[in-house]
This record gives structure tokens, C-alpha cells and sequence, in this order.
């Protein structure tokens, strides 16, 4: 919300005699002008405790999963009815069908827990086994989702980044950082 917008509802709910709506205020209203101060190029920055590059910034930290997606394969038997005849001393002969299928999915496979920093050059995360960067020229594209957002790379696995708040300040967020380095 531009400060524009929020002046003009102001200014209507004062020529009605009406308070601002209660969906416009507190919180909501504060998330609102953040969405529109990241739109617009001005992006709030946070201190952090980790050492950056000179004139790196760092626009977001939270606690994260990295998941990755990884083939799974299981093995099935068959289990009917099956017979064995005795054919002489030590030889018998098997009736039935015991093959060995494979099927193999995709699937979201946790690989680390840690934190989770936005920065103007990068994506980086300390986590409890390693950590792991992802330069930001390094990303195609990013998918939102409710639980979380899917960095899809240009080479490598592509991440998902598991977390629970401020999914959406987020990517609005790294939507910006990413167009500021073109």
C-alpha cells in the first residue's frame, strides 16, 4: 500500500464519520506498507551475526528446512499362494510367481534444518550439517507456496526452502533482489 492509498482511505474514512477499516489496521496495514517499500526498491535491511561481503546486505533471515527432491525405490513381492514339488533328493521344483517389481517416486527428502539469510547477492544457509549458497544470478525462477518456496537453479538440485512466516515478504523480496541485479 503507497502512502497515497493509505492517505486517500484515511481521508474517505474521515469525510464519513467511519474509523478506518479494522482489516487496514495494526498489523495489516504495517505488512501492506512493507509490501509496497520492497516494490518499489526500498527494501529494509537486518543485522545479522554472520560475516557478509563487503556491500552485501541482508534483507531477510529466518529458521528453514532444505529439502530436496530424491528418487526413492522400493521393492515389492509377491505374495499368493505358491507350490514346491520334490522332484528327487535336494531338487525341488517352485510353481508361482515370485518376481521383484521396483517402483520408484520423487520424493521431498529432508537434508539440513538451520537459518535461512536474503541477501543482495545471495541466498545462503547455515545449517546444523553444512552450509550451503546460492548466488541470486544463479536462480531461474522460485515457486511460492503455502509451507514454503521451490528455488528452481540453473545446475544442481533445486531446493525447497521449508518455513512457516513472512513466506510472502519473502519472495517479494528476493522477486526484488533478483531484478535489482540486472
Amino acid at each position: 500500500m503507497s502512502p497515497e492509498e493509505e492517505d486517500e482511505i484515511k481521508t474517505l474514512a474521515d469525510k464519513l464519520g467511519a474509523p478506518v477499516p479494522s482489516k487496514l489496521t495494526g498489523t495489516a496495514l504495517d505488512r501492506h506498507r512493507l509490501m509496497w517499500r520492497i516494490a518499489y526498491g526500498d527494501i529494509p535491511t537486518v543485522d545479522v551475526s554472520i560475516h557478509l561481503q563487503r556491500k552485501e546486505l541482508c534483507y531477510f533471515t529466518t529458521d528453514a528446512d532444505w529439502l530436496e527432491m530424491r528418487r526413492q525405490t522400493r521393492r515389492i513381492r509377491y505374495g499368493g499362494p505358491t507350490a514346491r514339488i520334490k522332484i528327487c533328493k535336494g531338487v525341488y521344483w517352485r510353481m508361482g510367481d515370485v518376481a521383484v517389481q521396483r517402483v520408484s517416486r520423487d520424493v521431498l527428502t529432508p537434508i539440513d534444518k538451520g537459518t535461512l539469510y536474503l541477501t543482495n547477492k545471495r541466498l545462503l544457509f547455515t545449517g546444523q550439517m553444512r552450509n550451503k549458497v546460492i548466488r541470486l544470478n544463479r536462480i531461474l525462477d522460485f515457486t511460492q507456496h503455502l509451507d514454503g518456496v521451490m528455488i528452481e537453479k540453473d545446475r544442481g538440485r533445486s531446493p525447497f526452502l521449508e518455513f512457516g512466516d513472512n513466506i510472502e515478504i519473502f519472495c517479494a523480496c528476493l522477486a526484488r533482489a533478483i531484478q535489482d541485479l540486472e
